[in-house]
C-alpha cells in the first residue's frame, strides 16, 4: 500500500497527518527552495503541490517557495549553469508563491494565492536561476469556496480541482498570458510519497 496524500484530503485538511514535509531531502543549489512532483497532472496533484507550498510558508520554512511540476511523460532536463529543456509529451510546471495563506488551519480547507505558474510545453526552455522562459503564464488561487471562476488560462491540472465539494481553484491570466484554450498536466511532490 502506498501511504500518499491526494488532493482532496489535503485540501480539505492541510495539517492532517499525512500531508508531511521534510527539509533537506536533496542537497542541490540550483533547487534551493524548490519542491518536485512528478505524474502531476494524471494523479490529479495540483491540490496538493498548493498544500505543501502554502505550509512551508505558512510554518516559517520559507519566505518564498518555488514547485517543478512535471507531467508523467515528460522530463526536464536541466544544465548547471540554470538552462532547462522540456522533452518527452505533456508540461512543465514552475510555480512561485511568495505570501503566506489567507486560512491554512487543521481541519479546516485553506484560502492561499496568488500563485503564479508558467506552464512550459514539450520542447520549449527555462532559465531556473532567472525562474523564466517560454510559458504560459497565470495567477492560481485557491478559495474555500464551491465556486469556479474560469478563464482561457485553465489548464486541466486547475479544472481537476474544481469538482471537489470543499474547494475551488481558479487561474487568472497574468499580462504576459497568451489568451486561448490550453492544456496541461503536472507532476508529484518530492517531499511526500
Amino acid at each position: 500500500m502506498i501511504d500518499t496524500i491526494h488532493s482532496p484530503e489535503a485540501l480539505a485538511n492541510p495539517y492532517g497527518n499525512k500531508v508531511t514535509l521534510a527539509r533537506d531531502f536533496l542537497q542541490i543549489p540550483l533547487l534551493a527552495d524548490t519542491m518536485t512532483d512528478t505524474h502531476f497532472a494524471k494523479r490529479d496533484r495540483m491540490g496538493r503541490l498548493l498544500v505543501f507550498m502554502a505550509r512551508i510558508l505558512q510554518d516559517g520554512w520559507a519566505k518564498q517557495i518555488r514547485a517543478i511540476a512535471v507531467d508523467e511523460n515528460a522530463a526536464l532536463l536541466v544544465e548547471t549553469d540554470g538552462s532547462a529543456s522540456a522533452v518527452g509529451t505533456g508540461h512543465i510546471y514552475f510555480l512561485d508563491a511568495t505570501h503566506n495563506p489567507e486560512h491554512c488551519a487543521y481541519r479546516q480547507p485553506f484560502t492561499f494565492g496568488p500563485v503564479r505558474v508558467q506552464r512550459v510545453a514539450v520542447g520549449k526552455s527555462f532559465q531556473v536561476k532567472k525562474w523564466q522562459g517560454e510559458a504560459d503564464s497565470y495567477s492560481l488561487f485557491v478559495k474555500r469556496s464551491k465556486q469556479t471562476v474560469p478563464t482561457a488560462a485553465f489548464t486541466d491540472a486547475d479544472r481537476m480541482l474544481t469538482s471537489n465539494s470543499v474547494l475551488a481553484v481558479y487561474g487568472l491570466p497574468t499580462p504576459s498570458a497568451k489568451p486561448g484554450p490550453t492544456r496541461s498536466s503536472a507532476t508529484s511532490c518530492s517531499t511526500a510519497r
